[in-house]
């Protein structure tokens, strides 16, 4: 090194910055409280379901080693979930003035329980995509159950997420990287039956 290098003698200063570069790494997903989630779905009329799922499968994606779905459901169920808050608004305020079409009523019921059905569909897809990313280690405890998600949809998930340890989990990764000689263990639920 050349005499007017700063880190000439960084080797003999035990004060001297690392030389490698370090990077704290994000928690993967968003903690927030479940009664925050809940109440976001109250205001939104159910809108803030899709918005949920959305945010939380991109945070998923880039978190996993494989997508949990294409992008174009998650959209479609955002197109879906904000047409249904609006035709819910326009059944509500027309019901109040007493001018309501049956036909509209039964429309907006149609679309309530497609874009719920398709939402419960997703949440479980996510939900096998958690138990992928969470399958050992500091996260095994956030093994997602499919009765508590069928009853609570993503208030259950952003429970569980909530309950990670994600920089425990990191620091397991890391270890596990480091060393390459080390068999990968998979989860029971992966292993093939003999």
């Amino acid at each position: 090194m050349a005499a007017d290098d700063p880190r000439a003698g960084a080797a003999d200063d035990p004060y001297a910055p690392p030389a490698a570069a370090l990077r704290d790494e994000p928690e993967p997903f968003p903690r927030q409280s479940v009664l925050l989630t809940f109440g976001w779905a109250v205001i939104t009329l159910n809108a803030y379901y899709a918005h949920w799922l959305w945010s939380r499968s991109a945070s998923l994606d880039a978190w996993a080693a494989r997508p949990t779905s294409p992008r174009w459901a998650y959209g479609a169920l955002y197109v879906a979930s904000v047409a249904g808050a609006v035709l819910t608004a326009v059944v509500v305020a027309l019901e109040v003035v007493e001018n309501l079409d049956p036909d509209l009523e039964r429309a907006s019921d149609a679309l309530d329980r497609i874009t719920n059905l398709f939402a419960l569909i997703l949440c479980f897809v996510l939900r096998g995509a958690l138990n992928r990313a969470h399958a050992k280690g500091a996260a095994a405890t956030a093994w997602v159950n499919g009765l508590a998600l069928l009853v609570f949809g993503i208030y259950y998930l952003q429970w569980k997420i909530n309950r990670v340890d994600y920089a425990e989990l990191l620091s397991e990764r890391r270890a596990a990287a480091a060393s390459p000689g080390a068999p990968k263990a998979a989860s029971p639920r992966a292993q093939a039956p003999p």
